[in-house]
């Protein structure tokens, strides 16, 4: 049995000698490469399902934390609509025409509040057989619903003579100037009769001193006889001069920036232009609009007799008749209120009135001179009177 012995003990050797050889070679790098790519993967292992508890289920509601709103990225807020309800419509020539578009970017803000343009270019009061704007504004006023307010400018076109059965009328001449009233007056009746209110806006100095004229006289027409009406005048003249009152093609803009305000032929506005007249303009749109919701009712109808009406502005007459007389009750008693604060006396000036009696001449300017050399030179501050701001004397008196 000795040999056998041995050879186990041998065996038992060998199988420890592998043993060591096959864990030197698994801790050789190439080894264990070879070993990743020829080793079969074990199989994936499946997870068991969970046990079921045995143990019966709770009854109660489980309290569970408020799932948060999805957050909606990618939709645009809408704007809520808003409904037109002032129908600003604006009429005359080509001037009109960007009147029209700078009000347009005046009034963007008022979403309630809508533009539209009726202006042709090449037009005016004279040449009714080329375009009639007494018919026109007859036929657009026929549905008062969508026109809230007329705007109108015109006359750039209107240097020429009317055309009557007994002959031509030349431009300039008093009987020339009655029939452009009287054009003038059937706008303004038509507006007043449908008392829907008007705002004419007058036309701007242009290039040339004997155009400019004309155009001011124009102007003196449209102002005497919209404002007889109880209708509204826009003057944009002076805005469109420059410091030493004649017309400049540059001028400051809205901003306060200097802009180009005309473009070269001395008469058209250029979009700086046409947004600084439509300032001018929107200021009294605004007014009428918020001084009353549809503004149809803020201009009186036509008078006949238009000199020597109210001079208040339409808006105060509205009001004004809006508001019932009432009698003053009986034992009214009257209370004066105390003043916040006495007039402005200045600590510098001679006495006036010394004593409370009034000196015959204003102080001249010799005695300025010694009064400010005896304050701000010597120092010598003159004496605080009472009741003045200077006068620290205690106590008070009222």
């Amino acid at each position: 049995m000795p040999g056998r012995s041995l050879i186990v003990a041998l065996l038992v050797v060998a199988g420890c000698i592998f043993a060591a050889a096959v864990a030197h070679a698994q801790q050789d790098p190439l080894t264990r490469f070879l070993n990743s790519i020829f080793q079969p993967k074990p199989p994936p292992q499946v997870e068991q399902a969970p046990r079921r508890s045995s143990r019966p289920a709770d009854p109660r509601p489980r309290q569970t934390a408020p799932r948060a709103a999805p957050e909606q990225r990618g939709v645009a807020e809408r704007t809520p609509r808003v409904e037109v309800d002032t129908y600003v419509v604006v009429m005359g020539d080509s001037l009109a025409e960007l009147l029209t578009e700078g009000l347009a970017e005046t009034l963007a803000e008022a979403a309630d509040v809508a533009i539209y343009s009726r202006a042709r270019g090449d037009t005016g009061l004279v040449r009714s057989d080329f375009y009639d704007w007494s018919k026109a504004v007859q036929e657009l006023v026929a549905n008062p619903a969508r026109v809230s307010i007329g705007v109108m400018m015109i006359g750039a076109n209107d240097r020429q003579g009317f055309r009557t059965p007994a002959g031509e009328v030349e431009h300039g001449t008093p009987e020339w100037r009655t029939l452009y009233t009287m054009r003038v007056d059937e706008i303004i009746r038509t507006f007043g009769e449908k008392r829907i209110p008007l705002v004419w806006v007058g036309l701007p100095p242009m290039k040339g001193e004997r155009l400019s004229a004309d155009m001011l006289a124009l102007n003196a027409i449209f102002r005497e006889r919209v404002t007889a009406a109880g209708g509204q005048y826009v003057d944009i003249w002076e805005a469109f001069l420059d410091a030493d009152g004649r017309f400049s093609a540059f001028g400051p803009d809205v901003s306060g920036q200097n802009a180009r305000l005309r473009t070269s032929d001395g008469v058209h506005f250029t979009k700086a232009g046409a947004r600084k007249a439509a300032h001018f303009a929107a200021l009294v749109l605004r007014r009428l609009i918020d001084a009353h919701g549809s503004a149809q009712q803020t201009v009186l109808p036509l008078h006949d007799g238009m000199p020597g009406l109210d001079s208040r502005d339409p808006v105060e007459r509205m009001i004004d008749a809006s508001i019932p007389s009432l009698p003053e009750p009986n034992g009214l008693i009257s209370v004066s209120s105390k003043p916040v604060a006495g007039p402005i006396l200045p600590l510098t000036a001679p006495d006036a009135a010394p004593g409370g009696v009034l000196v015959a001449a204003p102080a001249g300017a010799a005695q300025m001179d010694q009064l400010a050399e005896r304050v701000f030179i010597l120092g010598d501050v003159p004496q605080p009177k009472q009741g003045r701001v200077d006068d620290f004397s205690w106590p008070r008196q009222p």
